[in-house]
């Protein structure tokens, strides 16, 4: 793996993004595939309008660039989103908090078109766990594909 495609080589570019540049976070986890008919594995991408929309209204997120993207390329568990059935919601534990980075992505069925990143936020671990128990979680750590 060289620097440019690090986790601080990513974040880096992250943190750089311009309003209209598309950074790729990594390759969409192995995981979501085998829950979602008709999408292939692919790079999840960031484009300068959504970071904008993530670190505007969740400043906080400037201190979970690498958790966001260990979201995409290694989440904790993956949920179906309960209005649109191609977008994906990525979780992850925040190292040393009692929260965790959710991660919404939009999927891609083919072509040329990347999967994107929609929204990302901080939230606490009830706030997990209350969604955990409403039955779209598809896949998590530790249970197998």
């Amino acid at each position: 793996m060289g620097q440019e495609d690090s986790l601080e080589g990513i974040a880096q570019r992250v943190y750089s993004l311009e309003l209209d540049d598309v950074v790729g976070l990594g390759n969409l986890s192995a995981s979501v595939l085998g829950h979602w008919q008709g999408i292939s594995f692919g790079v999840v991408v960031l484009t300068g309008e959504r970071k904008r929309h993530i670190f505007d209204g969740h400043p906080e997120m400037w201190n979970h660039v690498p958790a966001l993207i260990l979201a995409i390329q290694d989440p904790d568990e993956i949920h179906r989103n309960k209005r649109d059935p191609m977008v994906v919601i990525l979780w992850r534990a925040l190292d040393g908090e009692d929260s965790y980075l959710r991660v919404a992505v939009l999927l891609s069925e083919g072509g040329d078109l990347h999967h994107s990143v929609m929204s990302a936020w901080r939230v606490r671990r009830k706030d997990f766990e209350r969604e955990g128990r409403q039955g779209r979680k598809v896949w998590m750590k530790g249970e197998g594909a």
